[in-house]
């Protein structure tokens, strides 16, 4: 997940389940998208208990397919006695020999998604151990997402390929209480959608209008660039930065800039979207790089120096046809520097922004 991000979910699971005094619930946020979770996940796989001591609240999975990554051992062993004291009780009659999940991991810390809900661990020790602590039950993420696992993990592989867009968090749904754990169905049960307990049960999210484009007049094709020298710091702080050069680029090409030890730069103008409906965009770059993507002012993507080169990061936005403003940035320091955007909408699949649907205002 995000280094930045999760490893403050991981302080707060940790501070939360020592404070066992507190509510009896915990939960990472109240509104957490699907697709920040798949940003921040650097292996997301999909296996079944294989073991389960639900006196001892513990359980193994055992990994069957992987959709994103590569999980350190085949077998994953969870303690769930390490969370807060009510949790296990709820947790107990869910730990079910057979059943599917769904885990989410940067290596330190995961998201499991079992039965219908994630529960939130921490490694508790080296990787190739494959041992992890409960931190909570997440009882307001079933707003991220809500069904079985394997309409999850169907959903997770169709993002990941570019076959469809992450839905939006539906913020309408009541979290999951007690009295719900209690009367949701263990895995293997005959399961009625229409009678499960309200926080299980799927509802309509409100709707997303549209962003409307800018209509720019006149335009030319390429983007506008500005290369930036001063103080280094992470992310750049363009604002503060004074511009060193400035060009036109019909694209995203870095090779222009030479072999600068250092490169920082802001690249503007707009992206012609030819329907109405949703986009997502993703975005990757060289390991020893951070960059972002903003769309009509909106940071849709950001990357961090120091992450695997080859793995995508990706956001989502529904827009009206026409030009909407685009802004992208870069900062890296190594030799093979790179930017690479992709998208996926109606009628695109999913493929490199080509330098046709880019503008400037001249």
């Amino acid at each position: 997940m995000v280094v930045r991000r999760i490893a403050a979910l991981a302080a707060l699971g940790l501070l939360s389940a020592c404070s066992k005094e507190q509510e009896p619930y915990a939960s990472l946020d109240a509104v957490y998208p699907l697709r920040q979770l798949l940003n921040e996940s650097e292996f997301i796989v999909e296996g079944v208990l294989v073991e389960a001591d639900p006196a001892q609240w513990t359980a193994v999975m055992e990994v069957r397919r992987t959709l994103r990554g590569g999980c350190p051992v085949p077998r994953l062993r969870m303690d769930f006695s390490t969370g807060f004291t009510s949790h296990p009780e709820c947790l107990r009659k869910h730990l079910v020999v057979g059943a599917p999940v769904l885990f989410f991991s940067n290596g330190s810390a995961a998201l499991a998604y079992l039965n219908r809900f994630f529960l939130f661990l921490y490694a508790t020790g080296a990787p190739e151990k494959g041992a992890w602590g409960m931190s909570s039950i997440e009882v307001k993420m079933n707003r991220t997402f809500n069904g079985p696992e394997t309409d999850l993990a169907t959903l997770v592989e169709k993002i990941l390929s570019g076959r469809s867009v992450s839905p939006p968090p539906n913020p309408n749904l009541k979290p999951i209480d007690a009295a719900a754990f209690k009367a949701l169905p263990v895995w293997g049960e005959p399961v009625d959608e229409e009678y499960l307990p309200l926080p299980f049960r799927k509802s309509v999210p409100p709707p997303v209008v549209p962003r409307s484009p800018e209509h720019p007049s006149p335009v030319a094709p390429g983007l506008r660039w500005m290369s930036f020298e001063g103080d280094w710091s992470e992310p750049p702080k363009f604002e503060l930065l004074k511009a060193s050069a400035m060009g036109l680029l019909p694209d995203f090409d870095l090779s222009e800039f030479g072999e600068e030890e250092s490169l920082r730069l802001r690249f503007n103008g707009y992206v012609d979207i030819p329907k109405d409906g949703d986009y997502a965009f993703y975005l990757s770059s060289d390991s020893d790089a951070m960059t972002s993507l903003s769309i009509g002012g909106i940071e849709l993507v950001r990357t961090q120096r120091g992450l695997d080169a080859t793995k995508e990061y990706g956001g989502e936005m529904a827009l009206k046809a026409g030009k909407h403003s685009l802004t992208v940035t870069y900062a890296g320091r190594g030799a093979d520097r790179m930017i690479r955007l992709f998208w996926f909408g109606p009628g695109i699949a999913k493929q490199q922004l080509p330098a046709k649907v880019l503008f400037h205002e001249p």
